[in-house]
């Protein structure tokens, strides 16, 4: 059995390559489910679902957990599986967002916003900061959440061994280099588009660059 205490339930939310399938594993293996990768259903009965948007019926009555992750990387790593053209277009990105913030469309900003604007307890995660000190954020993730993740942690990597083996490294989604490196994706944008991309969020969005991006800029 898991270490489960007590848990409300959560939807979580995030762009795509914002390590929103593990987070899902991690919050499910604690719970005594550690469904895997693509293997993984998100129902009604869950005590976590997992979105890129905002899927009202899923989420009514939850409490919200964002998984935010730098835009210089995750646009680009992205779009890597959805484009040839290697455009790395940033405003073309932020032209996918729902006129209404609630169709079912893939947008850096949308998530932001819904967590923004979420009235119910509310919790988030940056991707950097799960990769660089995990057990800490699994643990400020665990308590808000109000599980336990003691075993879970004592057999870190083992999960996430399991977690990220679940891909075939033909599948667009997942890690291509299996955790075991880092790529710097915005390298293949110059720091002039860079600094573009942080300007334009601080001009069109500038209260949601301020409250949660602001970190990201260069």
């Amino acid at each position: 059995s898991g270490d489960r205490i007590k848990m409300e339930a959560w939807y979580g939310i995030g762009y795509p390559r914002s390590a929103n399938s593990w987070v899902r594993y991690i919050i499910r293996a604690c719970l005594g489910n550690p469904e895997i990768g693509v293997h993984s259903i998100d129902h009604h009965d869950q005590f976590y679902v997992k979105r890129h948007h905002l899927d009202a019926s899923l989420a009514k009555g939850r409490s919200m957990l964002l998984l935010v992750r730098n835009y210089k990387e995750v646009v680009i790593r992205h779009n890597l599986d959805q484009t040839e053209d290697r455009d790395y277009n940033f405003y073309k990105s932020l032209e996918k967002m729902p006129v209404n913030w609630t169709q079912p469309a893939v947008s850096y900003i949308h998530p932001l916003y819904v967590y923004d604007n979420w009235s119910q307890d509310k919790h988030i995660i940056y991707y950097e900061d799960l990769m660089s000190k995990p057990i800490e954020t699994i643990q400020n993730m665990a308590e808000k959440m109000g599980f336990c993740a003691n075993n879970f942690l004592e057999n870190y990597q083992y999960h996430k061994d399991r977690s990220v083996n679940a891909y075939n490294t033909q599948e667009p989604s997942g890690s291509w280099t299996k955790a075991g490196n880092v790529f710097s994706y915005d390298e293949q944008i110059t720091h002039t588009q860079k600094e573009a991309w942080d300007n334009h969020l601080k001009t069109e969005f500038p209260h949601l660059f301020d409250r949660y991006l602001k970190r990201y800029a260069e």
